[in-house]
């Protein structure tokens, strides 16, 4: 059951990522010549998504030989 749960918490977390980029580069004309700012805003943005998306998972697999329900 909690690995479910994080499991599911873990899919929408990678869902958040893809719309982070794919709703930032969309309205790029061409990636190659934007700012550095604008990368380094989008790295700020799905980095820490990224994270959260391993720990999720991570915990989602040791869940059941930790013994939670």
């Amino acid at each position: 059951m909690t690995s479910t749960i994080l499991l599911t918490a873990a899919i929408m977390t990678f869902g958040a990522i893809m719309w982070v980029m794919l709703a930032g580069m969309g309205m790029r004309t061409d990636i190659m010549k934007t700012p550095p700012s604008f990368h380094a805003r989008q790295a700020k943005l799905i980095l820490p998504l990224m994270a959260l998306f391993v720990v999720l998972v991570l915990l989602a697999s040791q869940a059941k030989s930790w013994g939670w329900p």
